[in-house]
């Protein structure tokens, strides 16, 4: 049957259940939220329907002790809120009182989430590095002197292959990474010049202490960069969130926001490397 052979009567009849269905949630909706008396109060409202997070319960949330659980919470709905809000806007219609005690957390969480974007926004920056030669080439001659100050500097050379390079030329081994790889690299020499000399020994020369000791050695250059991939990966999946909560967890509402996530990002890429070096040097059961 086509539309115009159809009555009044019975597309009535055939609208009702959708009808029905429409005044059913319509009244529900009203029962559970306020009602939009402006446009920024309807956005306000919309908002609220698609995360499912009111004002109430936001502010509720937000008085209470900050944990990285809790302010994942709170982070996930402030993400799915567009445009970002601002921390009156998140409590409006809250009493100054209640406002006043949940607004630290608010700002808290807002500040992550400009330090997260922050913080991408820095690591896709140092990846692009690879596209700067002359920046690439000046950090290398910073890692070969950090590694092998002994020998005079060489953009490509066979000892490239003692810092854990697969050639003689490194940046073969840097198009996963990019900069950010070489950048990793760099901080790991610098934050951990001990482990870093150990690992070059040990792979460079068979016949060294460090290596009967640790039989299992690695590369330092490629174990780095995959680390860097690794930890990289996390960060896109979201996996890193509670992570980098965890780290700049604030012991107080006085403490600093978190503005800046880059520094927390390195240590995490440190403890992950170290992680992974001891698993892979631990003594095996025969």
């Amino acid at each position: 049957m086509s539309l115009q052979e159809l009555s009044v009567h019975d597309v009535a009849l055939r609208a009702l259940p959708a009808i029905a269905t429409a005044f059913i949630v319509h009244f529900a909706l009203r029962r559970r939220f306020r009602p939009a008396p402006s446009l920024g109060g309807f956005l306000t409202w919309l908002s609220q329907l698609t995360d499912g997070m009111t004002t109430e319960r936001m502010a509720s949330l937000c008085a209470r002790e900050w944990t990285p659980e809790r302010a994942s919470r709170i982070i996930a709905v402030l993400r799915r809120r567009s445009p970002e809000p601002s921390a009156a806007e998140v409590l409006k219609g809250i009493s100054p009182e209640r406002r006043a005690v949940a607004e630290p957390n608010v700002q808290l969480a807002l500040d992550f989430l400009r330090g997260y974007r922050a913080l991408c926004t820095a690591l896709e920056q140092q990846r692009a590095l690879v596209k700067a030669p002359k920046a690439i080439d000046a950090r290398l001659g910073k890692l070969w002197a950090a590694l092998q100050p002994e020998l005079p500097y060489a953009r490509h050379a066979e000892e490239w292959t003692r810092l854990g390079f697969q050639g003689q030329d490194p940046t073969t081994d840097l198009r996963g990474g990019g900069g950010l790889a070489l950048c990793e690299l760099l901080h790991l020499v610098a934050h951990r010049p001990t482990l870093c000399a150990e690992l070059v020994e040990a792979w460079s020369d068979p016949a060294s202490p460090t290596r009967r000791t640790q039989p299992r050695s690695l590369p330092l250059a490629l174990t780095s960069i995959h680390a860097t991939s690794w930890l990289k990966a996390l960060l896109e999946d979201g996996l890193l969130e509670r992570s980098l909560l965890a780290h700049g967890a604030p012991r107080g509402r006085a403490a600093a926001p978190y503005t800046e996530l880059l520094p927390r990002y390195r240590h995490l890429f440190v403890e992950l490397f170290e992680g992974f070096v001891a698993e892979w040097c631990a003594p095996r059961p025969i």
